[in-house]
């Protein structure tokens, strides 16, 4: 009886280390678990079963190592990465490390970036919020310059719906409407200008006219000073009316011969006097 509770204890030890080295085994302790597996064989010198778990022990720790390396090397390229705020490539490495072995520090880094991701897509939402709103706004602005530009241009303001095309224009710049207002209107306003300049050339000529019949009727009735002036006053509207030169020099001319004829009548007069009063001398001697 003696020899066979020996034989159970052993086996009782045996049972116990081979169960102990398996689970850590699974927990990937490798060092404490061929420990297990070598009690298991000093047990049962030789056991097969001991062995095939030593060497699968080795073989895994050996792969361990390697692991080991791989993820060191994972998390120090992430830890890079990381620091450079290149964060979709710090998650891939990370995620690497944690391929190789599960670890806090790798998971707590994919936490982190995790939160900084979301963070930025809520600030990058936030931000096209903000400019969508701005746009809408731009856009509305842009409209009503549009519109009031459009009204101006209706009452033929020109000036006021350049102005509102020109800050619709600086709204939108991309926009053509805008610069074929902006066109349109130069256009209209220079044709306006010309339409002005030859009304007033219409009208200069018109009083031109007006002035010269004037001149011409006065001088008909031989009123030379206000034909005169009505020709001096015509060349002044126009310097280059060839009509009002001439009657200008025609009525110099007549004004010459008028002061000429009454000049002659005038010494005709004193040579008559003198002439009646020689007469009249001579008869008073004779008596």
């Amino acid at each position: 009886k003696l020899l066979s509770d020996i034989d159970a204890c052993k086996a009782d030890k045996y049972q116990d280390a081979m169960s102990e080295g398996n689970k850590l085994l699974e927990q990937k302790k490798y060092d404490e678990a061929q420990a297990r597996f070598q009690e298991a064989l000093e047990v049962y010198p030789g056991d097969k079963m001991a062995q095939r778990k030593i060497t699968e022990v080795e073989k895994a720790g050996g792969m361990s190592q390697l692991n080991e390396s791989a993820y060191k090397a994972a998390v120090a390229e992430a830890d890079r990465l990381f620091a450079e705020k290149k964060y979709d490539a710090a998650m891939a490495k990370y995620n690497e490390a944690l391929r190789r072995k599960p670890d806090s520090y790798a998971q707590n880094k994919v936490s982190e970036i995790n939160a900084i991701l979301n963070q930025q897509r809520q600030n990058e939402q936030a931000k096209q919020q903000q400019k969508d709103a701005e746009q809408q706004a731009l856009l509305k602005s842009y409209n009503e310059a549009l519109a009031m530009g459009q009204s101006a241009l209706q009452a033929k303001d020109y000036e006021a719906a350049k102005q509102h095309f020109n800050r619709a224009q600086m709204m939108r710049p991309e926009e053509s409407l805008p610069r074929q207002k902006i066109s349109e209107i130069d256009k209209q306003i220079n044709d306006q200008r010309l339409a002005d300049q030859q009304a007033q050339k219409t009208a200069a000529l018109q009083k031109v006219e007006q002035v010269l019949d004037e001149g011409d009727k006065l001088l008909s009735q031989n009123n030379f000073e206000g034909a005169l002036a009505a020709y001096q006053q015509a060349l002044s509207l126009d310097p280059n009316d060839a009509y009002a030169k001439q009657q200008l020099k025609k009525v110099q001319n007549l004004q010459l011969n008028a002061a000429a004829e009454k000049q002659k009548a005038l010494d005709k007069s004193y040579t008559d006097a003198l002439a009646k009063g020689d007469q009249l001398m001579e008869g008073t001697s004779y008596q």
